[in-house]
């Protein structure tokens, strides 16, 4: 049986993320930049998906709230 040792660096920053105040608003805005540049990407690699490439650029929705 392995066991797999963080370094000291990674503890730390692992710490930090978890012990870090997260904003809500800036949680909202950054998963929906993901979800919007990962749906582009598939719908790229997908040649019958390409007329909806045009309607996904045109409408990414971005909120300040």
């Amino acid at each position: 049986m392995s066991t797999n040792t963080l370094s000291k660096e990674a503890e730390t920053r692992i710490m930090n993320f978890f012990n870090t105040t997260i904003d809500p608003n800036e949680m909202k805005k950054a998963l929906r930049q993901a979800n919007y540049i990962l749906a582009l990407g598939i719908i790229r690699k997908d040649e019958t998906l390409q007329r909806e490439i045009i309607k996904l650029e045109n409408s990414f929705y971005c909120s300040t709230n």
